[in-house]
């Protein structure tokens, strides 16, 4: 869609030549974009194209995608979905059992690498006010990395009640005692935490030392991946 924003009178002309030419031939019109902004504009009422297209949204690679794409372990694959998005214009970039480390030390040479330009695309897209996106990497950068306090922070509301309660540790040791006891700490101070009724999740990279009734779930590397079929 980038034809789109640089010619204002794109929209008019391809109407006129779909109206006149390819309407009435075995002809699919397919206008791609990775700007989810851009492209909602494109079919809004005001526009030439309005009610004329069916929109249909491409979502990312899923992890285990990804990790058949790039050709790594399970807990590799992982780390390369967190790094990518599972955005296709960085997985395709992945030569295929290429370690974490060595594909960013590459990709950190390039400036124009898309593991920069992509991301930003998206937040661009994902929040069309250019405040928002600031505000939500100013509350990343400033230490509010949970979902809740970005949220609150950037606006989206908290919730009332919450099913589950977690803690991720992406590290080379396994979920230990200390671990849980952090955890069972901070969920109790969780606005909706509700004893009895929120249950204990844990994340593991490197597995596990706790006792199986000590949380209500734990989830090694391969349990994540599982979750999507490949």
């Amino acid at each position: 869609m980038w034809l789109s924003e640089q010619d204002e009178t794109f929209d008019a002309t391809l109407q006129v030549a779909w109206d006149r030419l390819l309407s009435q031939r075995p002809v699919l019109l397919l206008l791609l974009g990775s700007d989810l902004h851009m492209m909602q504009r494109f079919t809004a009422y005001d526009r030439p194209f309005y009610g004329r297209a069916d929109a249909f949204v491409l979502g990312p690679l899923n992890p285990a995608e990804t990790g058949a794409a790039v050709g790594l372990d399970a807990a590799e694959a992982l780390d390369a979905h967190l790094i990518t998005g599972g955005l296709p214009g960085i997985v395709r970039r992945w030569p295929t059992g290429t370690s974490v480390d060595d594909f960013l030390r590459e990709e950190c040479t390039d400036p124009a690498s898309p593991i920069f330009g992509v991301p930003e695309q998206s937040l661009s897209a994902e929040f069309a006010n250019p405040d928002v996106a600031r505000r939500v990497l100013e509350a990343v950068g400033g230490g509010d990395r949970t979902s809740a306090n970005i949220a609150a922070t950037a606006g989206a509301p908290v919730a009332g009640r919450i099913d589950f309660a977690g803690s991720i540790k992406w590290v080379s040791t396994p979920f230990d005692r200390g671990n849980l006891a952090a955890l069972q700490h901070g969920a109790a101070r969780i606005p909706g935490f509700a004893p009895g009724h929120t249950g204990l999740v844990a994340v593991g990279r490197a597995g596990s030392e706790l006792p199986a009734d000590a949380v209500d779930l734990f989830w090694g590397p391969a349990d994540l991946l599982g979750a999507w079929p490949r």
